[in-house]
This record gives C-alpha cells, sequence and structure tokens, in this order.
C-alpha cells in the first residue's frame, strides 16, 4: 500500500523540478532560434528540426525509459537521463553546423529526456494511491512554470553570454535532473 505521503512528497519535488527542467528548456528553446540562424548561415526551416528532433526522441523514446526504469529502478535510469541531457547541451555550445546540433540536443539531449520525464511520473503511483492526481497535479505545474518563467532567463543568459555560454549554462542547469534522480530512492532499502 503506497504511503500517501512522507517521502513522497520529496518525490513530487523532484518531479516538479525534472518536468520543469525537460519541457521548460523544450519550450523555451525558440530564444536560439534566431542566434542559431545567424551563426549557420542556415535557413529557418533546418534550425527550427533542432528542437524538433529532440521532441520527436523525447517522446518516442520514453517507453525505452519505462522498461529500463522497471528493470533497474527510476533512480538510476533518471540519474542517466540527467547525464545525457546535460551531455547534450554541453556538445552543443561547440557546435559547428546545424547537424551537430541535430545530434547533440535532438539525440542526445532528447534520449536524456526520454529516461527522466516517464520513470519520474510512474515513481509517483509508488508512493501515493488516494492523493495521486494531487501528486501528479503538482509535479506538472513544474511545465507551466517553467515555460513561463525559462524564456526570459534564456534570453538574459543569451544577451549576456551569446548563444554558445547560454547553452553551458544550460548544460549545468540540466545538470539538476541528475539530483532529481537522486531523490526518487526505493519505497524499501
Amino acid at each position: 500500500e503506497p504511503p500517501d505521503g512522507g517521502w513522497g512528497w520529496m518525490v513530487v519535488l523532484s518531479a516538479f523540478f525534472q518536468s520543469a527542467l525537460v519541457f521548460g528548456v523544450l519550450r523555451s528553446f525558440g530564444v536560439f532560434f534566431v542566434e542559431l540562424v545567424a551563426a549557420f548561415q542556415e535557413q529557418a526551416a533546418r534550425v527550427s528540426w533542432i528542437a524538433s528532433i529532440g521532441i520527436a526522441v523525447q517522446q518516442f523514446g520514453s517507453p525505452v525509459g519505462s522498461a529500463l526504469s522497471t528493470k533497474y529502478g527510476p533512480r538510476p535510469v533518471v540519474m542517466a537521463g540527467g547525464i545525457l541531457a546535460a551531455s547534450g547541451m554541453l556538445l552543443a555550445s561547440f557546435a559547428t553546423s546545424v547537424t551537430h546540433l541535430y545530434l547533440s540536443i535532438g539525440l542526445l539531449s532528447g534520449s536524456g529526456w526520454a529516461l527522466t520525464f516517464t520513470p519520474t511520473l510512474a515513481c509517483l503511483s509508488r508512493y501515493f494511491s488516494r492523493r495521486r492526481s494531487l501528486a501528479t497535479g503538482l509535479a506538472l505545474t513544474g511545465v507551466g512554470l517553467s515555460s513561463f518563467a525559462f524564456a526570459p532567463l534564456f534570453q538574459w543568459l543569451v544577451n549576456r553570454y551569446a548563444w554558445r555560454g547560454a547553452l553551458l549554462l544550460v548544460s549545468a542547469l540540466s545538470l539538476h535532473l541528475v539530483a532529481c534522480g537522486a531523490l526518487l530512492r526505493p519505497l524499501s532499502l
């Protein structure tokens, strides 16, 4: 029987920040769009594929994240996803072509996001039965809040540090997914 509280609220907090870090980055990535078009002298359509690939990999890779979470537990899977997401952003800051961004942000970060989102939400059901709807609702408010907050933050970072520096800082921000994963401890130790 799920405890409906206790450490479960830390799992909700972890899920809140995890959903914020995944979808806040995805939904605010448009801030980088104009900068990337100018930096690589590419067509807007080609640059727009960066976020599209990341979203597609995250969505289609979620069943893989779920399966790995079932086999190994959510903690190591989400932590590995955080490392992948941060690594993709780190590599993107050194990109010399849009193709590099397809691979780093689209494929690598997208894979990391796939390993974090679904396993974290699934973990909530282990901690909550009666209050599951409340817990899930609170966890998913991270998506809306970060969608509102990250765009101005990213614009400020781009203005202050240029797009490469901003991506480096987004990489550091994405490393917090590892801490979110560390909070997903098993019910019985």
